[in-house]
């Protein structure tokens, strides 16, 4: 496997009107996974999670699992950006926060 190109912590953000997301995903070398998020509605802090899990990288196939729920995804890994495209062909962009 190729993990140490996806090893590190990862953000994604979305913004529309009132509405703001904000997810930190910790990618480690022993292949688990931590993911971090927090939603905001009007500026105010609405719900924030942590949640940990597994993952695996076979190329460009990543397999995620947290609490048994799997995540099949396509990624595309370049130095500072991490592009995830789902089962259903949602495409998330992250970004390199940290090694």
């Amino acid at each position: 496997n190729n993990n140490s190109l996806i090893v590190g912590t990862w953000a994604y953000e979305e913004e529309d009107y009132d509405y703001y997301y904000y997810e930190e995903t910790t990618f480690k070398a022993n292949g688990t996974i931590i993911v971090k998020g927090e939603e905001y509605y009007d500026g105010d802090l609405e719900d924030s999670w942590t949640e940990r899990g597994t993952y695996e990288l076979d190329g460009n196939e990543l397999i995620i699992d947290i609490d048994d729920e799997i995540t099949f995804a396509t990624v595309s890994i370049s130095s500072n950006k991490l592009t995830i495209i789902d089962e259903e062909g949602d495409r998330y962009v992250y970004y390199r926060v940290s090694d």
